[in-house]
């Protein structure tokens, strides 16, 4: 292999995408604290040369990359969801959306700077923050994102073998179930042990379930998953492991892990369905005991 092929594939490893609001507020707040203390402390640019109170300064450039980072990351993700979804997330998009990111605060900074040192916002100014704020956190950036990948994907694969040698099965009573749908005459009855998984897609939930031999059946209904995992609540054996999927543990046949974490096989299937990482914990012992 040469090279280029093993960093363009190296690019194209999953990688863990947070769209939880509580991390996106501890990741804005941590990108302004870095900055605020990286110009206290080093003092870049002549930054203490002006006539301002110098921690003052410093927590200003703070607080707009802060407000940068937040407003981007909390806006776009649901602007266009279907780029930004962790299915599709990757090692690659991880470190341009990071630069683009770091662009958008160095454009942030220079207008700050204009105002600041009372100086003409020019595309001068913008390249020269660029410089400073791309250039110099190019390396750091792909280093930590290629090494938390690397860290991830050893931890979960080692994990899921663990997982897979212990892996059981739970026994299902021979019930019948009735899945409604909010468009009349559509709901599904199914015995309970029949279903494999279901997926949200939309207003609208598709029902994989069992049926004939390994044949595998899909049915779509007008419901939530909200709705329909009450209904499940009783069975040990099926679960929602994803805001995304709900699935019988009974029909999982192995399990890998990557970045992003868990991976279920299932029987008679070729679907991948993931485990939110707060979950991972409570599948794992659901799978295993």
């Amino acid at each position: 292999m040469s090279l280029t092929e093993s960093i363009f594939d190296r690019l194209k490893r999953p990688y863990p995408y947070k769209q939880d609001l509580s991390e996106l507020v501890k990741t804005s707040i941590l990108y302004g604290l870095f900055v605020t203390f990286f110009l206290y402390i080093f003092r870049p640019f002549g930054i203490d040369s002006g006539p301002y109170n110098l921690f003052l300064v410093c927590l200003s450039y703070g607080g707009v990359t802060t407000f940068v980072v937040f407003v981007l990351n909390s806006n776009l993700n649901y602007l266009f969801s279907d780029y930004f979804c962790e299915e599709k997330w990757t090692v690659g998009r991880e470190i341009l959306w990071t630069i683009i990111n770091i662009s958008l605060i160095g454009i942030a900074n220079a207008v700050l700077t204009s105002y600041l040192a009372n100086i003409s916002f020019s595309l001068k100014l913008i390249l020269i923050f660029q410089l400073y704020t791309v250039l110099l956190a190019l390396v750091p950036i792909v280093f930590v994102i290629t090494y938390n990948e690397a860290v991830h994907n050893k931890k979960y694969s080692e994990l899921s073998k663990d997982i897979n040698s212990h892996l059981t099965t739970h026994s299902v009573a021979a019930k019948q179930v009735t899945i409604p749908s909010y468009n009349e005459n559509e709901e599904l009855e199914i015995g309970a042990d029949d279903l494999v998984y279901i997926t949200s897609a939309d207003n609208y939930i598709e029902v994989y379930y069992k049926t004939t031999g390994e044949n595998i059946n899909k049915k779509l209904l007008r419901s939530t998953l909200k709705n329909t995992e009450a209904i499940f609540e009783d069975f040990q054996n099926i679960i929602r492991c994803h805001k995304s999927y709900i699935v019988n543990l009974n029909f999982v046949k192995n399990v890998t892990g990557n970045a992003q974490g868990y991976k279920l096989h299932l029987e008679n299937s070729d679907i991948k369905i993931p485990v939110s990482r707060k979950l991972n914990d409570f599948v794992k012992e659901k799978l295993t005991t």
